[in-house]
């Protein structure tokens, strides 16, 4: 997400839960939002072992960000396991400061559906040096980030790629897959 956005969360403070919502819960002025100064982005709290409101469920995460200084709303459709989280789909109000209700597509959004064709696979995990990808979808790139969601590295691959992580300290980080048409997150440990 960019600077300046924020997600729909249970309130307004660091430690904010991302709300699981609802079709055709309105997401605008009045919703509580919490976002960074810095842009970094909220949905990879979902694959914390200490907030299980979103485990093994598809739903709604609404979110508002600024463009030209105007501020938009939208949607994203997200499933969240244990494991990884995947995008569905996302659309925004292409009208400033024009309140959306979660999964609608109306004539004054702009929308995108992503399809269900992107899988992954890595190992090891834990890891100590390299991550191995094996991909069954085309993968534009790979991304790695800290737990904050700041971006580590990006990496254009192809099917079976080794990325190197010798140079991250120990700890938790997320991998992230993008191919023409889905993201897909999914959590690693560097030992």
């Amino acid at each position: 997400m960019a600077e300046g956005s924020e997600v729909v969360s249970t309130n307004a403070s660091y430690n904010a839960n991302v709300d699981l919502l609802s079709e055709n819960t309105v997401i605008g002025a009045s919703s509580t939002f919490f976002g960074s100064g810095d842009g970094s982005p909220y949905f990879n709290v979902l694959l914390s072992t200490e907030y299980t409101t979103w485990l093994d469920k598809t739903g709604y995460v609404g979110f508002k960000f600024k463009h030209n200084s105007n501020t938009h709303y939208g949607w994203a459709k997200l499933k969240v396991t244990a494991a990884e989280i995947t995008i569905y789909g996302y659309a925004y109000q292409s009208t400033a400061n024009t309140q959306i209700k979660a999964g609608d597509k109306g004539v004054t959004s702009s929308t995108e559906t992503i399809a269900d064709n992107l899988s992954f696979d890595f190992y090891p995990n834990p890891a100590h040096d390299y991550l191995i990808i094996n991909s069954v979808s085309s993968v534009r790139n790979v991304i790695i980030t800290d737990i904050s969601g700041k971006e580590i590295g990006k990496y254009e691959v192809a099917d079976n790629t080794i990325v190197d992580i010798s140079s991250l300290e120990k700890g938790v980080y997320f991998i992230r897959l993008d191919s023409t048409n889905k993201q897909v997150i999914k959590k690693f440990v560097k030992e």
